[in-house]
């Protein structure tokens, strides 16, 4: 059985004016708003970022231990110096990732 992700939601204080920065910086396809997220496609795969507006990211994130100063600003920084390194797309996507392993660390890395 294979399993594809083919979408993923992401909170935003302005989910338009997101939208249209991952359009700027990464060249992915944003048609515009669908419902009520604001969707950009990643080019060459099935998958979407569906932004939607939010006021925070969820408090269970804080209340795990982790301040979004500390993990949310190393993921983006790490996409931005991806960007700015010339990677390709595949590479920048595997940026966030990285970023987030050097910030606060996964679960997935405890073993």
């Amino acid at each position: 059985m294979t399993v594809e992700l083919n979408h993923t939601i992401v909170p935003a204080r302005d989910k338009e004016e997101s939208a249209r920065f991952y359009q700027r910086m990464f060249g992915f396809e944003y048609v515009g708003p669908m419902g009520h997220f604001t969707p950009v496609k990643i080019p060459s795969q099935s998958l979407t970022l569906d932004f939607d507006d939010a006021d925070s990211i969820a408090p269970r994130h804080y209340d795990e231990g982790f301040h979004s100063t500390g993990t949310c600003g190393a993921i983006g920084a790490a996409a931005a110096a991806a960007k700015v390194a010339g990677l390709d797309l595949r590479q920048i996507l595997h940026a966030p990732g990285i970023g987030a392993s050097e910030a606060a660390g996964l679960r997935e890395n405890f073993g």
